[in-house]
């Protein structure tokens, strides 16, 4: 309608090509990040900036502050990814009666999120995933959240999961739970291939499995903490 104003859109990863879509259908839509423990707002984008760069939460809210750190709390340059850090008058005083873990999420003055992202050049926050959900494989970081991007991009495909499985080699490889479009024929090798034509080796899914369903919060967020792993075999490899 006329009257529609914005569309605030978060709450996990932006699939590719929404934000054109909804360009060429004049929605305006303005990616936002936050999280319950920052009042649920920490940075939003422009609608019009937002489909020129992409899927970039946009810059920090006023009266909010933006830190990129690496593991061992130091901060990062523009354009390199590190753990989100929020200080400003929306993060919370504490964890009701849980005052060890308000203490680990609260330090100096800043939220630790656990997420993971990278702020460019022009000051724009970009999100890539949670800390807890990266896979490392032979030394090199994996964010479940591009891989089921690019297994999003496939037509046949409906949703997909993303995580890591243990290997005495390489340390974690790749699964994908993919759950397919109805009465689409697809195909794991299908899949596998798909995504070879699109990222890195190490990247690919050693494991795709086709699923009925994913498991996810009341909101719609995958829980990939749930997914099938158990039992999951991956076949000895030279590279992953």
């Amino acid at each position: 309608p006329e009257t529609l104003r914005c569309v605030l859109l978060g709450g996990g990863p932006i699939p590719d090509g929404l934000l054109e879509r909804c360009r060429d259908a004049d929605i305006p839509v303005a990616p936002t990040y936050g999280l319950t423990e920052a009042a649920s707002q920490v940075a939003t984008q422009r609608p019009g900036v937002a489909t020129r760069k992409g899927a970039t939460a946009g810059p920090p809210l006023p009266g909010t502050t933006l830190r990129l750190v690496d593991r061992h709390g130091a901060d990062q340059k523009p354009g390199v990814p590190g753990e989100i850090l929020v200080r400003g008058p929306q993060v919370m005083a504490g964890y009701w009666n849980r005052p060890e873990e308000t203490t680990r999420v609260l330090q100096g003055g800043w939220l630790r999120t656990g997420d993971i992202g990278f702020i460019d050049e022009e000051g724009d926050l970009f999100v890539l995933d949670r800390r807890e959900d990266l896979i490392v494989s032979g030394g090199e970081n994996i964010y479940p959240a591009e891989v089921e991007a690019v297994l999003l991009s496939h037509p046949k495909v409906a949703e997909a999961g993303v995580v890591g499985v243990r290997d005495p080699t390489w340390g974690q490889l790749v699964a994908a739970f993919v759950v397919p479009r109805p009465r689409a024929e697809l195909a794991e090798e299908e899949l596998e291939s798909h995504c070879r034509s699109k990222l890195a080796r190490f990247k690919v899914p050693r494991v795709v499995r086709l699923v009925g369903s994913l498991p996810r919060t009341a909101s719609g967020k995958l829980r990939r903490g749930e997914l099938a792993t158990e039992g999951v075999k991956v076949a000895p490899t030279t590279r992953p």
